[in-house]
């Protein structure tokens, strides 16, 4: 599928308000709070299962090097968040 647009927290926030009762503004504040809350736990070291949504981790990876003189920014280590929305 190709995408057609992006929607930011905010326009989440507006759509889950129009179902419901709860303010867009409540909504983006918990959807703040929410994804602050994933980001620390990922930091922490945790796998984060959201359901449907998927299962997210760190991973890291880099490329070996015979001598210090070969480690650069580019062959450093490189930080991935693994999701099937990736």
């Amino acid at each position: 599928m190709k995408s057609s647009g992006h929607a930011d927290t905010d326009a989440i926030a507006k759509s889950i308000n129009s179902m419901s009762t709860v303010s867009s503004v409540d909504t983006a504040a918990v959807l703040e709070v929410f994804l602050n809350v994933i980001l620390d736990k990922l930091a922490e070291g945790n796998i984060v299962e959201l359901g449907v949504f998927g299962t997210f981790r760190i991973s890291v990876s880099s490329e070996g090097q015979e001598k210090a003189e070969g480690v650069t920014a580019a062959t450093s280590p490189m930080c991935t968040c693994s999701s099937p929305l990736a």
